[in-house]
């Protein structure tokens, strides 16, 4: 996933993992500018 701001790929961020089940909600955040998206 690509940043809007910055056209670059923001780094992925795992939230909420328990016990090996999947994330409910993953963070893309970029590095360059600082934006975040919670999908």
């Amino acid at each position: 996933m690509d940043c809007p701001n910055c056209a670059i790929d923001m780094e992925l961020n795992a939230h909420g993992v328990r016990a090996g089940k999947k994330a409910e909600q993953v963070t893309h955040t970029c590095s360059e500018c600082g934006y975040s998206e919670t999908r």
